[in-house]
C-alpha cells in the first residue's frame, strides 16, 4: 500500500458516506446520525464544545491544511459558504473562548455546517490524488496561512507549532486530528446523556 492509498483510508473512516461511500466505517455517522439540533448544539458545561462546534473546528482545520497548506490555494470556505454556515469567522477556531464557542454553536446553520464538511472531504481526496509525494516533501511556506488569516486572536502559538511543518505534517490535520475531535465528540455524547451505542 502507497502512502496515498493509506491516507485516502484513513480519511475516509473520518468522514461520511457523501465523502467516501466505499470506507470500512464511517467515525462521522457512528457519532452524529440521529441526533437532533438540540442534542449537536448542546454544550454539557460550560467549558466545554459542542458537536456542532467539533464538526466545525475539524472541517476548518482540514480546509486549511490541505487547501491553503499543501495546495496553496483558495479554501472551500471562500465558495460562499460563510454566508451559509451564518457565522462570521474564518479562522480554525483554536483558542475560541467559552462564550465564543457557546455563540457558534447556537448560530450556526446546522444542515449547512454538514454540506460543507462534505464539501472539503471530497475537495480533500481530489487534491490528494493529484498531488506528488515530492510536493509534500517541501517545508510549507508561513505565509499561505497567514495571508489567509486562519489564526484567531489567541491562536497565535499554532503559527509557532507548524512554521517547522511540512506538506507531508498537515495531512495530520485531515485524519488524526480528526480522530481524536471524534473521541472528544464521544464524551461530549456521554456527558450530555446520549452516549453512543454499540
Amino acid at each position: 500500500m502507497d502512502w496515498k492509498q493509506l491516507f485516502l483510508e484513513q480519511h475516509a473512516d473520518v468522514h461520511s458516506p457523501e465523502v467516501s461511500p466505499h470506507a470500512r466505517f464511517h467515525v462521522e455517522s457512528m457519532v452524529l446520525d440521529g441526533l437532533t439540533d438540540a442534542q449537536l448544539r448542546l454544550r454539557p458545561a460550560d467549558h466545554l464544545n459542542s458537536l456542532a462546534w467539533l464538526v466545525w473546528h475539524m472541517t476548518r482545520c482540514e480546509d486549511v491544511a490541505v487547501n491553503v497548506a499543501i495546495a496553496d490555494q483558495s479554501q472551500v470556505l471562500e465558495d460562499g459558504w460563510t454566508t451559509k454556515l451564518g457565522v462570521e469567522r474564518d479562522d480554525i477556531g483554536t483558542g475560541m473562548t467559552p462564550p465564543e464557542v457557546a455563540a457558534l454553536s447556537e448560530q450556526i446553520d446546522l444542515d449547512a455546517l454538514l454540506s460543507y464538511r462534505h464539501a472539503v472531504g471530497r475537495q480533500t481526496r481530489a487534491v490528494i490524488a493529484g498531488i506528488d509525494e515530492a510536493d509534500l516533501e517541501a517545508r510549507v511556506d508561513a505565509g499561505r496561512y497567514r495571508r489567509a488569516g486562519v489564526l484567531g486572536e489567541h491562536a497565535g502559538w499554532v503559527a509557532g507549532f507548524w512554521k517547522p511543518w511540512r506538506g507531508i505534517d498537515f495531512l495530520y490535520l485531515a485524519t488524526g486530528h480528526c480522530h481524536h475531535h471524534w473521541g472528544e465528540a464521544v464524551t461530549v455524547r456521554s456527558l450530555g446523556g446520549f452516549g453512543v451505542r454499540g
